[in-house]
């Protein structure tokens, strides 16, 4: 239930913002292009709103168009500046796109532009520089650890539920046979002296209150909690190395991971429970 529980959070909340998501990281991939074009429209020493109606033709294309399509029309609209139509605290439109980076970048083109087109056109090339090496950086960093990020999405997929699975079956599989075996070890004990029944039990007592002791359920509980918890630490340390600050693509794979990781634990625990109750009938009644 804890498992369920956790997915149906993590898939509504995906649900809600996953298309803000995919739209935002089109935009910060397209944003390179777009600063460069910018930055060579500005060169030429046309004010900013004149740059953005130019690009708007070149850029039509690509995705982050919608953005600079609704920074002109609200230019239009409203008459006031750049900084009022992108960051006023009621009607700015930068809220409607919660990128940091298309804020940091758009905020740097304000601020810039007081001081004339050539700084706005030396400082974006400057910017769509640094973005396109951090973009080859991230590429890099991802070959780097694709080998390390591979092992622990197959602990988190297989290894951890796998393991859970497999120590539920084997507790339950003793458990199974502690209970058939103990109404047999109670008959043998009857007719054995007091003092030496004492020391039998001293022995082998644990055995007849196992069962009573540790209760399969609670068991499997705990070492599912556990599985959830390894799968969790693991698929979130992949979130941040995969997507960084992208919260709700972190939150889709976690999501999924859990999902698989318990089908997978499920599985191999009632399997092999499954397994050896079916061996001890056939032994029983053999």
């Amino acid at each position: 239930m804890i498992g369920i529980t956790i997915i149906i959070y993590i898939y509504l909340i995906q649900l809600e913002f996953e298309k803000v998501s995919e739209k935002i990281f089109k935009y910060e991939e397209e944003l390179p292009t777009v600063l460069y074009q910018i930055s060579m429209e500005a060169g030429t020493g046309k004010p900013l709103e004149s740059v953005f109606e130019v690009l708007q033709n070149s850029i039509k294309t690509l995705n982050i168009a919608e953005f600079f399509k609704e920074l002109i029309y609200f230019l239009k609209l409203r008459g006031t500046n750049l900084r009022e139509i992108l960051f006023n605290k009621d009607y700015g439109i930068i809220k409607k796109y919660p990128s940091k980076l298309l804020s940091s970048c758009m905020k740097a083109i304000v601020d810039i532009s007081e001081k004339g087109s050539y700084y706005v056109s030396e400082t974006l090339k400057s910017i769509a520089s640094y973005l396109d090496n951090a973009i080859e950086v991230n590429k890099f960093t991802d070959e780097v650890l694709s080998e390390t990020t591979s092992e622990m999405k197959i602990t988190s997929y297989i290894f951890a539920p796998l393991a859970g699975g497999i120590i539920v079956g084997m507790m339950s599989i003793l458990i199974m046979i502690f209970l058939s075996v103990q109404g047999q070890l109670e008959e043998s004990l009857l007719g054995i002296p007091k003092q030496k029944l004492s020391e039998i039990i001293s022995i082998i007592g644990w055995i007849l209150e196992l069962p009573k002791q540790i209760s399969l359920e609670y068991f499997q509980i705990v070492i599912g909690i556990y599985v959830i918890e390894m799968v969790l630490i693991l698929s979130w340390f992949l979130g941040e190395i995969t997507y960084g600050e992208d919260e709700i693509r972190k939150l889709k794979e976690i999501g999924k991971y859990i999902l698989i990781s318990l089908l997978i634990y499920t599985f191999i625990s009632l399997s092999i429970y499954g397994i050896i109750r079916i061996l001890l009938y056939n032994i029983q009644v053999a």
